[in-house]
């Protein structure tokens, strides 16, 4: 970066101060570099000053040749002697060469003390510009140091309120926000720095903000999905519709963890690994899964032939167990209940089950639960009926495998 920066400001550094506006023989010492010292800078006015004269006299030898040249044509086609009017023309052609030699001159002494060619005027020019150019780096690397800062206590401070609840989210949503803050801050710092480098090398910054605004006016209007992409980012994060880490869905079409959030896309990678880069300007509905809190809602199914409230108590029993357990309590937000029988199928009755959960817990409580209530369920010797093409009557039913493992403990 530095060595580009560095790169553009050579060449859009200007030979003009713009310090002075004193003037010598008509021209302003505001046209030589700001860089050049007194010395080189009288040397480089006398040759500015020789070599405009040099081209009036040049102008006004070359419009004098022409004119003996015609009289000197007219003579020879009039018969008359032009032994002298030729020895004229030679002697005006000699001088106008030595003119233009003397003037070959001065401007390549000129650009000698003027170009930054010149490993000595680069001398100069990093002694006259520098200080104030590693003034302004250094203020942009303090200030992307702050912006750092910033965002770690921002960070800190997440961890520090989590501590009382909902962690997680908390800290989410600070990374989302730190993220964003970043590149905003980063942009900003380094359009301000370039600027004010600019205009201290005496580059016309004014121009220089209209043209920009201009170059942007068009970038915008042939890109009006670029603009809808961050109008569209900047009131997702507003409003708080998600955050690094959040599992969502997208216009009800593609799901995943988000992995990154910024003001054009939103990144999401999905169950099997696939990363979706998906502009913000497209996103009409964003279902959160993970926000403020998570609820694990599902059915297991029991037989016909199986008393509802003897299910119902054995499922109460297994929750009641499971909000006990040092390893899952702290995850839930609220006691877990029964709903009661949520549908009569084909082959089972079916019970609904809910409980409120941290954010992105849900997964794995419903997983552990399904798997107590599986057991619990062979151990009560309740039926959970499942398709399958074996037959056998009930004296020969196999004893379930949880059932033996507790004879065998026992």
């Amino acid at each position: 970066m530095f060595p580009l920066l560095l790169t553009t400001l050579l060449v859009f550094s200007p030979l003009q101060g713009g310090e002075d506006s004193a003037t010598t023989n008509g021209l302003s010492i505001s046209e030589l570099p700001a860089w050049l010292p007194h010395a080189e800078r009288g040397e480089a006015l006398y040759l500015q000053g020789a070599i405009v004269e040099s081209n009036a006299l040049i102008a006004d030898l070359e419009d004098r040749l022409l004119i003996l040249e015609k009289t000197n044509a007219a003579s020879k086609a009039s018969g008359a002697d032009t032994t002298e009017s030729g020895k004229n023309v030679e002697r005006l052609g000699h001088e106008i060469n030595r003119e233009h030699l003397n003037l070959e001159e001065n401007e390549a002494r000129l650009t000698e003390l003027t170009s930054l060619l010149s490993l000595a005027n680069i001398w100069l020019w990093l002694q006259f510009h520098g200080p104030p150019v590693l003034g302004i780096l250094l203020m942009l690397a303090i200030g992307l140091q702050l912006a750092n800062y910033a965002g770690r206590a921002i960070l800190k401070r997440a961890n520090k309120d989590g501590e009382h609840g909902d962690s997680d989210e908390r800290i989410q949503r600070a990374e989302t926000l730190v993220l964003v803050f970043r590149k905003a801050a980063s942009i900003a710092l380094w359009s301000i720095c370039i600027i004010a480098i600019l205009g201290e090398l005496g580059v016309n910054t004014t121009a220089l903000a209209a043209a920009l605004g201009l170059f942007g006016i068009a970038i915008s209007l042939g890109s009006q999905g670029l603009v809808k992409d961050f109008v569209s980012g900047f009131f997702m994060l507003l409003e708080n519709q998600l955050a690094i880490g959040d599992v969502i869905s997208i216009n009800g079409s593609i799901s995943g963890t988000v992995e990154n959030f910024g003001m054009r896309v939103t990144v999401l990678r999905d169950g099997s690994g696939t990363l979706h880069f998906i502009p913000n300007g497209s996103i009409s509905r964003v279902s959160n899964q993970t926000h403020g809190f998570s609820k694990t809602v599902f059915t297991i199914g029991a037989g016909y032939r199986e008393d509802p409230d003897e299910v119902i108590e054995v499922i109460e029993s297994v929750l009641a167990k499971f909000a006990e357990d040092p390893n899952w309590k702290e995850l839930l937000l609220e006691e877990p209940s029964v709903l009661g029988v949520d549908s009569l199928g084909e082959s089972e009755v079916s019970f609904k089950l809910s409980l409120k959960v941290s954010p992105g817990k849900q997964w794995g409580i419903r997983r552990e639960l399904l798997k107590r209530l599986k057991i619990a369920f062979d151990l009560n010797d309740i039926e959970m009926p499942f398709p399958q093409r074996v037959h056998y009557t009930e004296a020969t039913q196999p004893v379930p495998k949880t059932v033996q493992r507790r004879e065998k403990v026992n």
